[in-house]
Formats: structure tokens, sequence, C-alpha cells
């Protein structure tokens, strides 16, 4: 999704670290990814295998083996079926193990993170990426099929190595279904240029598209390898945050009235100066 359109500026400041929010999402999720192809074999282990020859490197930078980063990973880093409350419910947020994956992920992160830090303080952004890694985990591993059969071995290199032969699911995907939605409630008539259709359109359509093509394939039954359920419980997170707590910063205010002056105006350590600077930019009306 591309953006051909401009918007007004928070305080420079906020804007800055929100931009800053965004790039560290982008940096641990390509270190995870990292990690998992070190797991896998691949090139970033071929790499430190190549450079390890060297006796003095391996005793600077010792690594463990593929197996022990791939069982730390499936721990804190995978959603698996019935898993309860834990670190995996963030983890899995800023895991990708295909570089498409990643790349596409990233690419609408940075659309939709920059979009939105023209309107949210730091500490809401923040609020909202890990209200909606959460909510969405937790709508996975309660909604994705369990295994029948969880645990096989199989003879690969002539080690016998683990294969987990479940539905599992990773990604940033819940969150960017509520950054999406959250931008689109900011801006709704704002122009984007979704993926796949060469004429811009409203962000409204864009993400009420995005989403009803997601329920249809769901409720089709038709299988997929996208974990469309992840999809609309963040896309839900982020309508349920944009009113309860996002409304206040800005947005079409003719069908969503502003709540109450005890409810909002008050930005925490963002509250002094920084909220009239935000009303000199134009982005909201106070409410303090």
């Amino acid at each position: 999704m591309s953006a051909i359109t401009s918007s007004p500026f928070v305080h420079p400041g906020a804007y800055s670290l929100n931009r800053g929010i965004t790039y560290g999402f982008i940096g641990l999720s390509h270190y995870v990814h990292a990690l998992w192809n070190y797991s896998n074999r691949g090139i970033v282990f071929e790499v430190y295998t190549a450079l390890s020859r060297n006796l003095a490197l391996k005793n600077i930078l010792p690594a463990p083996g593929p197996m022990s980063v791939r069982r730390f990973l499936q721990q804190y880093f995978l959603l698996i079926p019935g898993s309860g409350f834990g670190w995996h419910l963030l983890g899995a947020a800023i895991s990708h193990q295909g570089l498409e994956h990643l790349l596409a992920n990233m690419l609408t992160l940075q659309l939709t993170g920059s979009s939105l830090a023209r309107f949210l303080p730091p500490l809401h952004y923040v609020e909202l990426i890990l209200a909606s890694a959460v909510a969405s985990s937790l709508a996975t591993v309660h909604c994705i099929p369990a295994p029948l059969n969880p645990l096989t071995y199989r003879v690969r290199d002539l080690n016998v190595q683990p294969v987990y032969r479940f539905t599992a699911a990773l990604g940033a995907s819940g969150v960017l279904s509520a950054l999406t939605v959250c931008a689109a409630a900011f801006e709704p008539n704002r122009l984007v240029k979704p993926y796949g259709i060469p004429v811009p359109v409203p962000m409204w359509a864009a993400a009420v598209g995005y989403n009803f093509v997601d329920l249809m394939i769901m409720q089709s039954g038709i299988e997929s390898q996208v974990s469309h359920v992840t999809h609309l419980a963040g896309a839900a997170t982020g309508l349920v945050w944009y009113i309860l707590l996002g409304r206040q910063f800005g947005g079409p205010r003719s069908w969503l009235r502003p709540r109450s002056k005890s409810f909002g105006g008050d930005w925490g350590p963002f509250a002094t100066g920084w909220r009239d600077s935000w009303d000199v930019y134009g982005g909201g009306r106070r409410l303090g």
C-alpha cells in the first residue's frame, strides 16, 4: 500500500520518536528473521560457518547450534495452537521465516507507521502496537486447528531432527491490520494504492476491502497459507482502540463524538507544550 498524499504533522519531536519506534520494529523483525535463517542452515548459517573457520573469531563470537536456536524461536516467536499466555504472543509479531513475507510486512509497516506517526503521541503508538500484537496472537492460538500428530521425525543430513507438523502462525500481520484500520480512521479519504490495485482508492475503502476478503476466504473454508483470523482480530483491535482511546487525537467527528474532558487531553509526559503544538499543527482538538 503506497500513500500518495500528505497530512499535517504532530510536534516534530513526537513524529521523529514515532519513526524511531517504527524502524526499531523493523530492525527487530530483520534480526529474528536472521535467526530463523540460521536455524534452517540458510545463508546466515553458511556465512557464520565460513567466518568461524578462523579460530579466533569462533572464540569471540560463539554461537549455539541451529537446533538450539530453532527451539528458542519455537518457544518465544511462534504461535502454536492451544498455547496460553507467554512472551510468544508478542514475539510472533516480529517473527518471519520467509524473506518475501518479511519484506512485504515491513514495507506495509513503514507506510502505515508513517501515517500514524503524524497523529499519535509515542506512548499511545507503542500501546496500539502491543495491544494489537497480543490480541491478534490470542485469537490465532485459540482459532487455528490443533495438531493431530504433533511430532514426527525424519533423517536429514544424517541427523535425526524433529519436524513439527502442525498449523502454526507468525508474522506482523495482526499489528499491520490494526495500524491500517487506525490510519483509515484518522484519514478516511486519504488516497492510497493498495497492492494489486493500479488506481488510488480512499484509505477507508482499502481497509474495508482487505478485511472483507479475509472474512470471505475464512468463511469459505478454502485452504490458505495465510492466517485470516489474525488479520481480522488485529483489525478489530485497531477499531476498538481508536473508538476508546484514539479518537481524541483526530479523525472524523461527525460520526464518532469525542469523549468527555475527563477521559482525554492528558498525554502523560507529553502533556505540556506538545499538546499545544498539536493544535498549532492542526492535528486535533484539545480536550483538556
